[in-house]
């Protein structure tokens, strides 16, 4: 019913200009059958989301290597050498945050 309505509604606006178009879901299958394109056009924003991420996270990994090295033991113990690393990140984060904001 839906595919059919909407073909309907596609062919008069194209052809003679009479009405609009109705898209608005107004049943349970209409919105059921909604879902599938919405995944597809939320899957590229998070797969770009997801790049930026990997991408800003590289030269943390970097970071906390250089981080193992300096530490004793720090190949034995990696969460010590990713913790010190988070808090110095985190310190930068509140100081530059009260900065700009003023708190």
């Amino acid at each position: 019913m839906f595919a059919a309505n909407t073909m309907r509604n596609v062919l008069l606006t194209v052809i003679f200009g009479e009405q609009p178009l109705n898209i608005v879901p107004t049943s349970l299958g209409e919105v059921t059958m909604a879902l599938p394109a919405l995944a597809v056009f939320t899957w590229l924003p998070l797969f770009a989301l997801g790049i930026m991420t990997a991408r800003l996270l590289t030269p943390l990994s970097w970071i906390v290597g250089r981080t193992q090295w300096f530490l004793k033991e720090g190949k034995e113990h990696p969460l010590k050498a990713i913790g010190y690393v988070a808090a110095v990140a985190a310190f930068i984060c509140t100081g530059t945050a009260r900065t700009v904001f003023g708190a």
